[in-house]
């Protein structure tokens, strides 16, 4: 997907690279608008190379910890139904490999936030140069 036409995207700033960084030669990152996804509100981030979208990433974020928990099981049984068993899992982080890339699921909290991230990676970052 290109980043060519899509409207709302807002670039980075100079302190969200410092934070965040850059992986590759050529990224630039988006904050993208939001989605109402699974009953609730997502945020949306958008990595791209060279004008071709290689991640999207999602974030929930609630002060709740019981609708983070329900919603990471909704997500959980959405994510095996169509992709079958994590390929890897550790506590608070669930992968699926994939012929075309990959999808990660991880929890966290920051203060009294409680959050899921989730990440669709494309395979076509491995082919991307490292920035230095």
């Amino acid at each position: 997907m290109s980043t060519d036409g899509l409207t709302g995207l807002n670039e980075f700033s100079e302190t969200e690279y410092s934070i965040y960084g850059r992986n590759f030669n050529s990224e630039r990152n988006f904050h993208a608008p939001g989605v109402q996804w699974m009953n609730c509100w997502w945020n949306v981030d958008l990595g791209a190379v060279r004008g071709k979208v290689y991640k999207i990433a999602l974030y929930f974020e609630s002060s709740s910890r019981d609708a983070v928990i329900d919603v990471s099981m909704e997500l959980m049984q959405y994510l095996q139904q169509r992709l079958g068993e994590p390929s890897e899992q550790q506590p608070t982080i669930y992968i699926w490999d994939m012929a075309e890339g990959n999808v990660v699921m991880q929890f966290g909290k920051v203060g009294a936030t409680y959050m899921i991230n989730l990440f669709e990676t494309s395979m076509a970052a491995r082919s991307f140069l490292q920035r230095r």
